[in-house]
């Protein structure tokens, strides 16, 4: 009996230390929260099963919240051909990084492209030939596939603003190879994150726990044809995702922009944020929230019982375009220059976050 018992508990050990779960979506969790953090010691090179990711000088530089929605402005889907899809990523509750998808169904299966990044003033348009990134759900034994060849334009907003296109003919002698994106889940294994949440954050990002890894690699051709330049941009990004629900728990991107005319690095690290406020906490804060006089003319009057203490609005559009943000303790704000149409106020306070629409006269 102990003969047979011994290597099948044996066995029993081998599968559950090669196991993996399935990344089910490309994107996080509608309106997950993150810190951007920084860190000078995180190494993911590595790749393969069963690793260790020890991350743990982690520290807080912002913070940002991703919304899931269909396209809205004409644009996403006139400009970025084929969008189905639409993230928008708020940081520091100012600037905005959008990310436009288009998911073809495939069975019970999808496949998922890029139609356009914008990511701190560059923006990525593969409105051409889009960008295929997989099809989901996607593991870690699957096969890794052929880079694909994208197609389409770019612009660069910094110093000075560019444009140019995303060329991927290497027959001209300036261009070694197309341009290509690969995305493949290269690595699974235990991923440990420290907290970087600081006193009086009301959140906890710190994380213990089996993730399955996805990585994306670009490498774009870039010429101006204004200034007859060419130029590369690398971007490497690696995906995090928990082995237990599926949420995208940390992810990283890193872009590399070389020419004559423009240079730039580019790092961005964000991971997922829990708050530890309590449940009745987060409840009255969304319950005790009012906005008075809804339609609003030139002043938004926000009512807030419970003795909590609002210590910020923030207003966005309803394509998620934040157009008004400000650190306040007031009540009142005015929202005059503000276009007439429908907006999202977002009111953080001492008891948490709670978002209300309302009409502008």
């Amino acid at each position: 009996m102990k003969t047979i018992l011994l290597p099948l508990f044996l066995f029993l050990i081998t599968l559950s230390i090669h196991s993996q779960a399935p990344i089910p979506n490309f994107e996080s969790t509608d309106g997950s929260e993150f810190l951007i953090v920084t860190s000078s010691s995180v190494d993911q090179s590595a790749s393969g099963a069963n690793l260790v990711w020890t991350f743990n000088d982690l520290n807080k530089d912002g913070t940002s919240i991703d919304s899931n929605r269909a396209p809205i402005d004409p644009d996403e889907t006139s400009v970025y051909a084929g969008t189905t899809d639409v993230t928008v990523s708020v940081a520091n509750m100012s600037s905005e990084n959008k990310m436009l998808l288009k998911k073809d169904p495939v069975g019970g299966t999808q496949d998922v492209f890029f139609t356009g990044l914008l990511i701190e003033g560059l923006n990525l348009n593969y409105g051409i030939d889009n960008a295929f990134m997989g099809n989901f759900p996607m593991n870690f034994s699957d096969p890794i596939g052929t880079a694909d060849v994208v197609d389409g334009t770019f612009q660069y907003i910094g110093a000075i603003t560019v444009d140019g296109i995303i060329d991927n003919d290497d027959s001209k002698p300036e261009i070694d190879s197309p341009s290509t994106i690969l995305a493949n889940v290269d690595a699974h294994g235990t991923l440990t994150l420290n907290n970087a949440c600081e006193s009086g954050d009301d959140c906890d990002s710190s994380f213990n726990g089996a993730v399955t890894r996805l990585k994306v690699v670009q490498t774009l051709n870039l010429f101006v044809p204004a200034f007859n330049l060419y130029g590369t941009a690398a971007q490497t990004s690696y995906y995090y995702y928990d082995d237990s629900n599926g949420n995208l728990v940390f992810r990283t991107s890193r872009i590399v922009i070389t020419s004559a005319l423009l240079n730039d690095d580019i790092t961005i690290m964000e991971v997922l944020t829990q708050s530890t406020l309590s449940n009745e906490e987060a409840q009255l804060a969304e319950a005790s929230l009012t906005i008075s006089e809804n339609p609003v003319k030139d002043v938004l009057k926000l009512s807030l019982g419970n003795g909590a203490t609002i210590n910020a609005i923030a207003i966005s559009d309803i394509t998620g375009r934040q157009v008004l943000n400000k650190k306040t303790n007031a009540t009142v704000l005015n929202v005059a220059a503000l276009t007439s149409g429908i907006y999202i106020a977002t009111i953080t306070t001492d008891r948490g976050i709670a978002s209300r629409k309302f009409v502008k006269k």
